[in-house]
């Protein structure tokens, strides 16, 4: 699974951007858009707003055009895991995990700052 949090240069979550994830191997697409911003609850732990399940284990492309320019990055899909990347608008992609967790005294996950 793929799980992406997808972000404007200042950090602002960017809703309805579209993705272009790649197998390089068969050429074969997956289009997504990342959440609006009332659609979807993010995971707690994740933060996400665009996720792309059921991709096979693999190499991917994964590509997307914002502000005018043609972004991309290139990430593994191992089976059974999640694969988190975060875009920064003009500062491109990482692929990162999230934060550590630590949990409130409430039991809710809530990211490390």
């Amino acid at each position: 699974m793929l799980v992406g949090r997808v972000m404007d240069t200042s950090g602002n979550l960017v809703e309805g951007q579209q993705i272009i994830v790649t197998d390089p191997e068969n050429g074969q697409n997956w289009f997504a858009r990342s959440y609006g911003f009332e659609a979807v609850n993010s995971d707690p732990y994740y933060r996400e707003n665009l996720v792309v399940g059921d991709l096979p284990a693999g190499t991917y492309q994964l590509r997307l055009a914002y502000a005018g320019f043609s972004h991309q990055a290139e990430l593994e899909i191992y089976t059974g895991m999640v694969t988190y990347f975060v875009f920064r608008g003009h500062n491109s992609f990482s692929v990162e995990a999230p934060p550590a967790p630590e949990f409130d005294p409430l039991g809710t996950l809530a990211p490390v700052p």
